[in-house]
């Protein structure tokens, strides 16, 4: 039977060393634990805080260029410098380089044309822009943003937009069976060509000035350039019943152009044709 004075002192005893020391080792693994998880919290947030607002940098900064873009001028140059460097107030951080390449856009169709050779797909090389927007954060890109961006609508040239000119001149008049090679262009209102367009070819009998004894005549196009900005002219008709006839009179050639959903119509001068 044991004392009550040996009771007393087992009961109230206190930690030993080593239940302090495991005691503190378990403190200290909870605490390092948190800590840890509390600086990748921080780390992860400010890493989303730099994202938010590189997006909303180069958002911003994309439409900038859209708008300036509109600007035909500015489209054509061959380099886009007002957007080389780019630095705002509001994101002091940061700064965005803009790279600017041609994009070459197949017409009409990208799954047609794949299957061609490269040599005769038909592009359109000067339509539209790739434009990448890198954001610099302390010497180093974080994030990128590209964008495709078209060329805005020309104004057109007041008189005679659509150009249609026999290269080279033809004779007067078109021989029977003879052929005459016409080219197609498109004049903006400053003279320059507008690329990348689209044209549709057919005949018009009659002269461009109606006049007393001449009368109206007619022909055909028999070869159309992979472009569309070529056409062969050809004095001859051929009927829906297959019979051949040589009109003599006068006819134009014509080309329509269709540019920004508005179709424009242009004509050569008057053929002569011998029969």
């Amino acid at each position: 039977m044991r004392s009550f004075s040996t009771d007393i002192s087992y009961r109230h005893r206190g930690l030993s060393l080593l239940e302090t020391m495991l005691a503190i080792f378990l403190l200290l693994t909870v605490l390092t634990f948190v800590l840890e998880l509390y600086c990748r919290s921080f780390q992860n947030l400010t890493k989303v805080e730099q994202t938010f607002q590189a997006t909303a940098f180069a958002r911003d900064t994309l439409e900038e260029v859209r708008v300036w873009a509109r600007d035909p001028v500015h489209f054509s140059q061959p380099t886009w410098a007002p957007f080389a460097n780019v630095t705002d107030s509001r994101y002091p951080d940061f700064a965005i380089q803009t790279e600017v390449a041609a994009a070459e856009l197949n017409a009409a169709c990208t799954a047609f044309e794949d299957g061609l050779n490269a040599a005769d797909r038909l592009t359109m090389p000067n339509s539209a822009r790739t434009v990448t927007l890198s954001v610099i954060h302390r010497g180093v890109a974080i994030f990128e943003l590209s964008s495709l961006i078209a060329e805005p609508e020309r104004r057109l040239a007041a008189v005679n937009p659509v150009r249609v000119v026999a290269d080279p001149v033809a004779p007067d008049p078109v021989a029977v069976d003879g052929e005459v090679e016409f080219q197609a262009s498109l004049i903006d209102s400053t003279g320059a060509q507008i690329t990348d367009v689209e044209f549709t070819w057919s005949v018009l009998p009659g002269p461009e000035v109606p006049t007393a004894g001449i009368r109206p005549g007619n022909g055909m196009i028999v070869r159309v350039s992979r472009d569309g900005t070529k056409a062969v002219f050809k004095n001859r008709y051929e009927r829906t019943d297959g019979t051949v006839d040589h009109t003599g009179g006068v006819c134009r050639v014509v080309a329509n152009a269709k540019y920004f959903a508005a179709t424009q119509r242009g004509r050569s001068v008057d053929l002569r044709l011998a029969q």
